[in-house]
């Protein structure tokens, strides 16, 4: 594992001094993906790439805590704890966060539709167990593990837009999901969305973070 956090990082740091590329609506470097986006609905017409200078780096890594990840999660941890280290730099800032969804946490009912998120601390040794959060009547004692269903695409809204608006622009911006499958949620009315409709609901979300140049992996 020491191995390959050392090639993984001396890989990052070769990486850094390329050029960003900043898409726009002119210029001579197609963007392929992009540009069959744009083929396909007319909404993005920034298909072309410009280089721009890097300004630092910042990540996000989005774990699903979904009932189905019960018995891999301890692999997921692993391999966060791995990519923590291969990006362990001073110009780099990361965050950890959790997700899941329709299930009761602590005292509070979930209601259909809801998304959990955990944003876990920056210096974190264990990532499940049971954590002590502020509230307004004090400090309540909610249990971090993995459970319930898999709302991805609220779950990568949240993260992109903290990625977009809390992150300065000039950043090299990239969000690493790691989940073991497709989507699965409700509506807050209860209804089942389709499997292929949530993966529509996904694709949708990653499309809009590559627009504002946030990579998804």
């Amino acid at each position: 594992d020491e191995n390959n956090v050392k090639r993984m990082r001396a890989a990052f740091f070769r990486a850094l001094g390329r050029q960003k590329a900043k898409r726009s609506e002119e210029g001579t470097i197609i963007d392929v993906p992009a540009y069959i986006n744009y083929k396909l609905d007319r909404q993005d017409p920034e298909i072309f790439e410009n280089d721009a200078p890097q300004q630092g780096f910042a990540y996000s890594i989005l774990c699903d805590m979904s009932g189905s990840m019960q018995n891999t999660f301890v692999n997921v941890c692993h391999a966060v704890e791995m990519l923590k280290g291969a990006l362990h730099f001073p110009f780099v800032s990361g965050n950890l966060w959790g997700f899941r969804g329709g299930q009761t946490v602590a005292n509070h009912k979930a209601s259909d539709g809801e998304v959990w998120i955990y944003r876990y601390g920056k210096d974190v040794k264990g990532y499940v167990g049971f954590q002590r959060v502020p509230t307004y009547g004090g400090t309540v004692v909610v249990p971090v593990g993995c459970g319930g269903s898999t709302p991805m695409n609220p779950a990568i809204n949240v993260t992109v837009a903290h990625l977009r608006k809390k992150v300065p622009a000039g950043m090299a911006k990239r969000l690493f999901l790691l989940t073991d499958g497709s989507p699965c949620s409700t509506r807050v009315t209860g209804a089942r969305v389709p499997d292929w409709q949530l993966r529509k609901y996904v694709a949708k979300e990653i499309n809009l973070a590559r627009k504002h140049g946030i990579q998804v992996y």
